[in-house]
C-alpha cells in the first residue's frame, strides 16, 4: 500500500521497537502480532484517542487487554503506522501540522476529520487518498 523504498516504519512499544522497511519484514510483523500495549503506543505516536483506535481496530473494550494476534488487526496497526509516517512526510516532517490537519474536518472527507474517518470506516484508504492529493498536487 505504501512505498517502502528507502523508508523505515517503526512502532515503539515499551523497550521494544518494531520496524520494517520491506514487504517481507512487514509480513513477519503482521504474522507475529503485537502486545496489547500497542494501543497506548499508537495513542502516544498519533494522538488518536484510545476510543477511536479501538473502533478502527475493531477491538471491543473486553478484548483490549489481549495480545493482538489477529492478522487483520495487526495489519491495521501496520497500515495506521505507515499512514501516520506518510502524513508527517507529506507535511514536510512537521508533525504538529500533520496532527492538526488530522483532527480538522476535511471537505474531501465530507466534512469529517481524517481521525473520524479511520474510526468510522475502519480503513486508511480515504485518508491516504487525500494525502496523495496533497503530496502530488491534487489540491
Amino acid at each position: 500500500m505504501f512505498d517502502m523504498e528507502n523508508k523505515k516504519y517503526t512502532i515503539q512499544i515499551g523497550e521494544h521497537t518494531y520496524f520494517w522497511s520491506n514487504e517481507d519484514e512487514r509480513a513477519l510483523i503482521i504474522n507475529e502480532g503485537f502486545p496489547d500495549e500497542v494501543i497506548d503506543a499508537l495513542e502516544v505516536k498519533t494522538s488518536i484517542p484510545t476510543s477511536h483506535l479501538l473502533l478502527y481496530l475493531n477491538i471491543g473494550k473486553s478484548n483490549e487487554n489481549k495480545y493482538i494476534r489477529n492478522k487483520v488487526q495487526a495489519k491495521s496497526i501496520v497500515e495506521l503506522t505507515e499512514l501516520y509516517d506518510y502524513g508527517v512526510q507529506v507535511f514536510n516532517d512537521e508533525e504538529d501540522k500533520f496532527k492538526h490537519w488530522f483532527k480538522k474536518p476535511n471537505v474531501t472527507l465530507n466534512q469529517r476529520s481524517p481521525e473520524n474517518v479511520l474510526s468510522e470506516e475502519r480503513t486508511v484508504a480515504p485518508v491516504k487518498n487525500v494525502l496523495d492529493k496533497i503530496e502530488y498536487g491534487g489540491f
